[in-house]
């Protein structure tokens, strides 16, 4: 079965209303993160745990670190937005200019960036959103 149609299945399951756990948010987020790279399931709930509760993970594998790299430096950069604008700074969202089609496909699986119409590159993301993260 391709990892994408896994991923949905498993994720659908998760939104049952019978299926209650602390988690569903994370494990969405490590499901997601699977169904678009190439890192071993375990590796993406890994990643995503040690982000969510602020703590570090440390691996020989070099995929696991890149991904982790990935999501610690974009959830600091969007903490750090969220603590400006508590300290005052006028802002209604973040910009981000993607590099290559990667880059896209990783932010593009939050479901909370929106392309520019006329430069699909580029996103924004709400603060209203960042706020919730």
């Amino acid at each position: 079965m391709p990892r994408d149609r896994a991923a949905a299945s498993l994720i659908d399951i998760l939104h049952y209303k019978g299926i209650a756990n602390l988690d569903q948010k994370e494990l969405i987020h490590a499901l997601t993160l699977f169904s678009q790279r190439n890192n071993d399931i375990v590796d993406c709930i890994l990643c995503v745990k040690a982000t969510c509760h602020g703590m570090s993970l440390f691996s020989f594998d070099d995929d696991l670190n890149k991904m982790n790299d990935a999501i610690s430096s974009l959830e600091t950069a969007l903490r750090q937005a969220v603590i400006l604008k508590e300290k005052g700074l006028p802002s209604i969202g973040v910009i981000l200019d993607i590099l290559d089609e990667d880059a896209f496909n990783f932010y593009n699986h939050f479901n909370t960036f929106h392309a520019f119409s006329d430069n699909p590159m580029r996103l924004f993301v709400p603060m209203q959103a960042i706020q919730q993260l």
